[in-house]
């Protein structure tokens, strides 16, 4: 399978898994939280692309110099990173943002959700 594939595959499973939650423990997504979850979206597949890039092609690339350099999906990726959890944190998807959130049932749905974007 294609990676493009993979990333919209899981990218998909995961954006499905958000709204699941959301719809479970607010009832609704609010039209306020469109751009949040496009963002959360653009995010992860970013995230995904550039771990993917990592695995394929190394930490360090050759230049056309010949000089090993730094792979830049390694910036890409940790700066779609620290978006991700601040978006996660956002929605109320991070165990520290539960422990402020009142929790309105007993769902593992955060949990999911987590082990769904670490890929476990």
């Amino acid at each position: 399978m294609k990676t493009e594939t993979k990333v919209t595959n899981r990218v998909n499973d995961f954006m499905n898994s958000v709204r699941e939650f959301l719809i479970s423990k607010y009832g609704k997504i609010e039209a306020s939280w469109s751009c949040g979850l496009l963002l959360l979206e653009d995010s992860y597949t970013m995230f995904l692309f550039a771990q993917a890039d990592i695995a394929e092609n190394g930490l360090f690339l050759t230049n056309r110099f010949g000089d090993r350099v730094k792979n830049d999906s390694i910036k890409i990726k940790l700066d779609a990173q620290v978006q991700i959890i601040k978006l996660l944190n956002e929605f109320g998807l991070t165990a520290y943002a539960n422990g402020k959130i009142k929790q309105t049932s007993d769902d593992d749905s955060t949990q999911e959700i987590l082990n769904n974007l670490l890929g476990e």
